[in-house]
Parts: structure tokens; C-alpha cells; sequence
């Protein structure tokens, strides 16, 4: 499927999520420095919209994907792909974390989505491990 055919699908199936409350995931070990990340996490994200994220916020997103709840992943979810297809974000780490999603209350169409996202997102690894 083509980028932007699937950029199309990714707005059109995850544009209406609700934006989550908590944006961090406490499904991490609970120590000190993990509790000061979130809390970090949560100060930087909680005001955040779609619409004025930035291409830095994506990418830390990306990268502290582990600390990310599903709710904020899923929300984000636009920004995030058109950050790593366009912008050069990092594709395995948003792969490893929406593999890790839980789908049992998306939609067939939300579901269908992100199985061609990650496919796609592995297909952009591999093109990307090519081109170096």
C-alpha cells in the first residue's frame, strides 16, 4: 500500500480516538528513575494536540514508546506514522510498540489499519537498511 494511501487510512480510522487523559503507561517496572520519566512524560504530552506536535515530539514519542499507553499511541497515531515516513522518526521502534498494542478494542477497520502499518513500517526498514 502506498504511503500516503496509508497515511489516508491511518487519519480516516484513528482521527476521531478521544484524546487520553494519561499519556504515560504504568505497565513498566515501578522504580524511581521509571517514575520520574513518566512524570517527565506526562508534563511534556499532557497538552499536546495533534495538530501542534511537533516533528521533535513525535520523534520522543517514538522513542519513549515504552512509557507511551495505548490510548496515546493510538491518538498520536497520525502524527507518529507521518513522522517516521516523511520525516525520517525511527520505524522499528513505533513497529515494536504498536505489535505489542492491544487490538481487542479497535475496530476491524482500526485493526486491519495497523497490520498494514506495521507491515509497512517493516517494509521501510528494510528499504531504509538497503539504501545504507
Amino acid at each position: 500500500m502506498k504511503r500516503l494511501k496509508l497515511l489516508d487510512e491511518i487519519n480516516v480510522n484513528f482521527s476521531s480516538m478521544n484524546r487520553p487523559q494519561l499519556i504515560v503507561s504504568g505497565q513498566t517496572v515501578d522504580i524511581a528513575q521509571m517514575d520520574f520519566e513518566r512524570a517527565g512524560i506526562q508534563k511534556d504530552f499532557q497538552s499536546l494536540s495533534l495538530e501542534n506536535m511537533t516533528y521533535d515530539q513525535a520523534a520522543m514519542m517514538i522513542i519513549d514508546h515504552a512509557l507511551i499507553s495505548d490510548p496515546a499511541i493510538l491518538y498520536f497515531l497520525p502524527r507518529l506514522s507521518y513522522a517516521v515516513f516523511y520525516e525520517g522518526a525511527n520505524e522499528m521502534l513505533l513497529q515494536s510498540r504498536l505489535e505489542l498494542l492491544n487490538m481487542n478494542s479497535l475496530t476491524f477497520a482500526q485493526q486491519t489499519t495497523l497490520k498494514q502499518l506495521i507491515k509497512a513500517l517493516k517494509n521501510l526498514q528494510i528499504q531504509r537498511e538497503i539504501e545504507e
